[in-house]
């Protein structure tokens, strides 16, 4: 016996969940920004979305305003998110649930902007 009471492993398991959901939620963020980035990317150059291409600069229209400003607030929450799950979680399983943000990214890029999965 290592002298643990029940409910203490209870929360233990309530934690795990609790961070697994957290990191889920990190990974659809991620997925998120980068759907944000992909809108964004239609008329701006990738230098530019990712705000170095200042030699180049085209002024985003004020609905590639929208997507940028998401894009930082989703990679913004999602790294918070991540990083609050490293508390209950170790980094392999975080390392295999953000995963996820690949498959979100596919499934929005599929649905919204009908793009071809192959």
């Amino acid at each position: 016996m290592t002298g643990e009471t029940i409910p203490e492993r209870a929360y233990d398991r309530t934690a795990t969940n609790r961070a697994i959901l957290l990191m889920t939620a990190s990974a659809a963020l991620f997925g998120l920004m980068a759907f944000a980035a992909k809108v964004a990317s239609a008329r701006l150059s990738g230098p530019q979305v990712a705000m170095q291409g200042l030699s180049s600069w085209k002024t985003p229209l004020p609905s590639e305003w929208v997507a940028l400003a998401l894009m930082s607030l989703f990679a913004i929450g999602a790294q918070l998110l991540l990083t609050f799950s490293l508390r209950w979680l170790d980094a392999l399983t975080v390392g295999v649930i953000s995963q996820l943000a690949v498959l979100v990214s596919m499934a929005l890029g599929a649905t919204l902007l009908r793009e071809m999965i192959v």
